[in-house]
């Protein structure tokens, strides 16, 4: 079962994106959805379909429609695997430190695919995340999640010394420098994404820039007075939403004096562009109110909120 922590590959892009999100979950129970569950039973549907393909109880309970994505999702791993090249090591689900990052941190990559190419005496490492959902299509490109998986796959002393061996090294030798990295985002319902990291790329992601880069928002996200930046981004996964005065701080001011005679005396028009920024903002205006209506639901079926009642498929005041 996947843990989770502060700071992971998987939310890792919301602490980069808003420092202070991590003192503002920290003591907020992690929550589970049905979306989220049938995420992970399809995830290991996969890993069986996959590693023993000829016991069939991986499609015991699936829809015809889940069924299909499992197929096309272990499809997808088998094209990269049956090619022309040696396989090397086969990894699905395997958990990778990241302790070189921050003590106690690490992440669960799907799969990780080793192939070794005889003509350039190099090792292809394929770092590949299945997803499930069917709303907006994640790339692989530029993806935090995918490239703190990959660092954990580098870092990692067993892939370091497959590499070794297999391109026969010298001790002065850098293991990564023998290495094409690629990432995948498989999405069965949506839009398979893959990025190839060019050598620079590559460079930059284990002892350059983009290293410097992930390390400092870390230590950004560990500040006591961490800056909340919301975003519709940062904030889509959050669960500090429903009580993030940053994200409050977003919506059109509001006059709550309750005085008609000021609030008549304050009336005036919008500018286009008052009216094109709150626009501009409706996205996470949107998310912000619907974990609200969820926030005050779900107090008030342990009990009491304000002066609002539950009533059947709707919460409203007295």
């Amino acid at each position: 079962m996947k843990t989770h922590s502060l700071i992971s590959p998987s939310n890792f892009e919301r602490r980069m994106l808003c420092p202070g999100s991590m003192d503002a979950e920290k003591d907020l129970p992690y929550k589970t959805s049905i979306h989220a569950e049938t995420g992970t039973m399809l995830h290991d549907r996969v890993n069986q379909l996959i590693t023993d393909s000829s016991n069939r109880s991986w499609i015991e309970g699936l829809s015809n429609e889940q069924e299909v994505a499992v197929v096309n999702a272990a499809a997808y791993y088998n094209n990269l695997k049956n090619t022309c090249f040696e396989v090397v090591k086969e990894i699905h689900e395997e958990t990778f430190s990241l302790k070189f990052l921050m003590d106690g941190m690490q992440g669960t990559a799907d799969s990780v695919l080793i192939l070794y190419d005889e003509d350039t005496n190099t090792c292809q490492i394929h770092v590949i995340d299945y997803k499930f959902g069917v709303g907006v299509p994640v790339k692989a490109h530029n993806n935090y999640q995918l490239m703190l998986y990959a660092l954990g796959v580098y870092m990692h002393p067993e892939i370091s010394n497959i590499v070794r061996y297999k391109c026969n090294l010298g001790s002065n030798q850098q293991p990564f420098r023998f290495t094409t990295a690629h990432l995948h985002i498989v999405q069965p319902y949506l839009q398979n994404s893959r990025w190839d990291l060019t050598p620079e790329e590559l460079t930059s992601l284990v002892t350059g820039s983009r290293m410097q880069l992930i390390k400092q928002a870390i230590v950004n996200a560990n500040e006591p007075s961490a800056m909340r930046i919301p975003s519709t981004k940062a904030c889509q996964f959050c669960r500090a939403k429903p009580t993030c005065p940053a994200l409050n701080a977003i919506l059109p001011a509001v006059d709550k004096s309750g005085d008609k005679n000021l609030i008549e005396a304050k009336v005036r028009l919008l500018t286009d562009d008052e009216i094109a920024s709150i626009y501009e903002r409706k996205d996470i205006i949107n998310m912000y109110l619907k974990s609200i209506e969820e926030y005050i639901k779900e107090r008030l079926s342990k009990g009491e909120f304000a002066n609002y009642q539950l009533r059947p498929k709707l919460s409203n005041r007295k």
